[in-house]
């Protein structure tokens, strides 16, 4: 079976070389995780600006059941996709603007942002790096309030979440019998329309690993970690731990660890102390395969992290679930922050080594699909206002053929509120759980090698956890994009959207014609 010609990088991308690079990493630190680890690009900074306009007529601009008006919506979108390796710095951005203007309602003109950036920078090669990330996204206030497949749509229950994370790290080897490592952590998270998403978070890990080659090592490890929300209350959680790691093969090895930790999560005036203990094992038979698992007993209960990734020639298949304490806000990288830049650039792999022409392939292909790099894979979420016991399981699936692109991610989620002390209201409400799924399926067809035809098929579910909320939005969409030159695409699509819920349902149809430009 042959194996189809890459999309060639646009050569007319702005490109900088090592003399002005540093400027622009300075200035567009950024991450979409997958195009910070590769260390072996060549050593400049590629800029690739976007542009476009859409025009949606909607049968149903307030997205109400009982007011139904029709409108025309035009949106323009600015974009930006940045990717730089510069010896020691190394760095990623996408970011988006899209403004929406409404003919008739022009109460309802909005605007939204999306952004996926880190920098990654070796300050003291070999002992101290920084890490820093940011992202904006746009979360649910409410899982039971109005919601759209749209993300300027008028629905109210929808915020701009805002996060930036820095993190310097020191490593060190003593001798030759330890390794020693710390980093310390500063996040800040703010929502533009709620407050009950704001949080500053703090954490701090240190540890000593044995630097000895034989199969059994060991380790020792402490940790502090702060949540601090701006309208619930500041906890603190310290613990430390000594492990014990036996590696049989080099494919193959396994953990146990034993600790205690302190903290204030169960209780309002006093820190508990409990005792902890953990198992794990890793297995990666090649790059193409890994198998990671982690059960661990905490004072809250036991907790779990399972994941299992498998590359093919033509597929890329990942299944992961957890159980575990969040703050509400997933973080880059994490499952439910997986998108189709991700799953795509990862599928690539064995088609295209080398890490720049992938990722140009990989936009160029997103771009005729009609889609966003920044499109979530998975959803689900909403902003909290204290600390949660989450439980999430995620299938995510690419398939590639001659012609035709699957791409599929299944998700299921059950949030808790476990912070009983704090006088927290968000999404969570008077039942104090909310249990969400869904699913996400696009299939692309090649019509020429200049048009492509895609389907997208989508649902979210929400269910409160006295059964008295649930919310429920489905969608279909089918886009026709054309090529009109090397720059150029043109799109033509139309969508159908249903939702239900408990307060605002509504029903909803809509065209859309959109001209994008690559500068």
């Amino acid at each position: 079976m042959p194996v189809p010609t890459p999309f060639p990088p646009d050569p007319r991308a702005l490109t900088l070389r090592p003399h002005s690079a540093g400027l622009a990493c300075a200035l567009l630190a950024g991450l979409a995780p997958a195009w910070a680890q590769d260390a072996g690009a060549s050593r400049m900074v590629t800029i690739s600006p976007t542009l476009s306009i859409s025009e949606t007529l909607t049968d149903n601009v307030q997205l109400s059941d009982t007011d139904r008006r029709s409108d025309a919506v035009t949106q323009l979108t600015a974009g930006v996709s940045v990717a730089a390796n510069r010896g020691r710095v190394r760095g990623s951005l996408d970011y988006q603007l899209t403004g929406s203007i409404h003919a008739r309602e022009s109460s309802t003109n909005s605007h939204a942002n999306a952004l996926r950036a880190a920098l990654q920078a070796d300050v003291i090669e070999n002992f101290l790096s920084i890490d820093a990330n940011a992202s904006i996204s746009q979360q649910l206030i409410s899982p039971f309030g109005k919601q759209s497949v749209d993300p300027t749509g008028a629905t109210g229950n929808r915020t701009e979440v805002r996060t930036l994370a820095v993190s310097p790290a020191i490593q060190s080897r003593l001798g030759g019998w330890a390794l020693f490592s710390a980093r310390a952590t500063r996040s800040q998270t703010s929502s533009v329309s709620t407050s009950a998403g704001d949080l500053t978070s703090d954490s701090f890990n240190a540890s000593l690993v044995s630097a000895s080659p034989t199969a059994v090592g060991w380790s020792a490890t402490l940790s502090h970690q702060a949540s601090d929300f701006d309208v619930g209350r500041r906890t603190t959680t310290d613990s430390a731990n000594v492990g014990l790691s036996y590696r049989p093969d080099p494919d193959l090895s396994f953990t146990a660890t034993v600790g205690r930790e302190r903290s204030n999560l169960t209780s309002l005036d006093s820190r508990e102390t409990h005792g902890t203990w953990g198992v794990g094992a890793t297995w990666t038979p090649s790059d193409r395969t890994r198998l990671s698992l982690q059960r661990d007993s905490r004072f809250f209960g036991d907790t779990h992290s399972v994941s299992f990734e498998h590359r093919m020639a033509r597929s890329n298949w990942r299944i992961s679930s957890s159980r575990d304490l969040t703050t509400g806000t997933p973080a880059a990288g994490s499952s439910s922050m997986l998108t189709l830049y991700d799953l795509l650039y990862a599928n690539r792999a064995a088609q295209i080594p080398d890490p720049a022409l992938r990722r140009q392939a990989v936009l160029d292909e997103i771009r005729l699909m009609g889609r966003s790099p920044t499109d979530l894979v998975a959803g689900g979420g909403f902003v909290s206002s204290a600390v949660t016991l989450g439980s999430r399981q995620d299938i995510s699936v690419a398939l590639q053929g001659i012609r035709t692109t699957l791409t599929l991610g299944v998700y299921r989620s059950d949030s808790r509120r476990i912070d009983a002390a704090g006088a927290a209201t968000d999404g969570l409400g008077a039942s104090g759980q909310v249990r969400q799924q869904g699913l996400n399926v696009n299939v692309g067809h090649r019509l020429t090698p200049s048009s492509e035809l895609n389907l997208t098929l989508s649902q979210g579910r929400s269910r409160s956890g006295n059964g008295l909320e649930s919310s429920d939005l489905r969608s279909v969409t089918l886009a026709w994009t054309s090529q009109l030159g090397a720059r150029t695409n043109f799109s033509l699509g139309a969508r159908h959207v249903s939702f239900d819920s408990t307060t605002s349902p509504y029903v909803e149809s809509a065209l859309t014609a959109t001209l994008a430009i690559r500068l």
